[in-house]
């Protein structure tokens, strides 16, 4: 089920027990042609596939990293994920990275 936050529905998806499927978490700043600025945003990846939990898409990497001008993103394992969100207490973004992005879409009213 997805709440339609993208950090909870990737994190909720690499960190549930009962799923066998090795996600790693990834964090990153995606290029958002609507407001012509990059958004944090969060996904799956396992090989060479990108699971985007917000579409429920899988999508080849090369082509979602390219579609995104994704160039800076922050891993997590199922067990590193499973910490961050005990020890902050939400399902991230939880890198430094993100805390001008977020300021300046704050400042715009995101």
């Amino acid at each position: 089920m997805r709440t339609g936050n993208c950090f909870e529905d990737a994190g909720r998806r690499a960190t549930d027990p009962f799923n066998d499927e090795n996600w790693t978490l990834v964090h990153g700043l995606p290029f958002n042609p609507a407001i012509g600025m990059r958004m944090p945003h969060g996904w799956l990846e396992k090989d060479e596939i990108v699971l985007d939990t917000n579409s429920g898409k899988m999508i080849d990497k090369g082509l979602y990293y390219a579609m995104g001008k994704i160039e800076d993103t922050v891993s997590y394992t199922k067990a590193e994920a499973r910490k961050m969100i005990v020890d902050t207490g939400h399902w991230g973004h939880w890198d430094e990275m993100f805390h001008e992005t977020e300021a300046l879409l704050e400042g715009l009213g995101y």
